[in-house]
């Protein structure tokens, strides 16, 4: 089995804490992984304690014993150091892990916002936890990382590596004609 670490995703075994994403480790002690967990419990940000500050509420110290990986955790967890992501705001960022964190870095301003934690996604790249304006972070392009900081800002389509599909939205009248017949719909 292979060694936990920063970003992953994982369910631990006492299953009442449900599922959530390693965001550090105990500065003493390695060993003990800081877990922002998805659901609310009596639990603490890492207590000053631990090498970065996670939601507070949220999060853990457990043993790697105490964790299981969840495997079925993709694509975020296919995003690679030096890429870069466009979210929904329109705003680059550059994909940042090391072995103590994993971070979106803001690249077009200086702004609140001049960092994202990965442990904010869920699977499908939308931002669930953490953010203010959740669906403005959502990630909605990664691009293969360039060799300047230009080429990082405005990145080129043709190094275009995964894109949010678009959803249609259409009246009543507009899914009518495109059935070809008509619906009464009961509220």
């Amino acid at each position: 089995m292979r060694r936990l670490r920063v970003g992953d995703r994982v369910r631990h075994k006492y299953e009442k804490l449900g599922e959530g994403v390693i965001i550090g480790h105990l500065c003493d002690n390695p060993e003990m992984l800081l877990v922002e967990f998805d659901n609310p419990l009596d639990g603490h940000d890492g207590l000053g304690k631990s090498n970065v500050v996670g939601k507070d509420g949220h999060c853990l110290f457990s043993r790697g014993s105490q964790l299981q990986l969840v495997t079925n955790s993709l694509p975020v967890f296919l995003l690679k150091n030096g890429q870069i992501a466009r979210v929904r705001n329109g705003d680059m960022y550059l994909v940042l892990i090391t072995p103590d964190s994993a971070r979106l870095v803001n690249l077009e301003k200086e702004t609140e916002y001049e960092w994202l934690r990965l442990a904010i996604y869920d699977q499908q790249l939308n931002a669930t936890n953490g953010a203010k304006d959740r669906d403005e972070f959502d990630i909605m392009a990664v691009y293969e990382g360039g060799n300047s900081l230009q080429s990082l800002r405005r990145p080129d389509e043709a190094n275009l590596l995964w894109k949010r599909g678009t959803c249609k939205c259409m009246t009543h009248a507009e899914i009518e004609k495109e059935l070809g017949y008509s619906f009464v719909y009961k509220a």
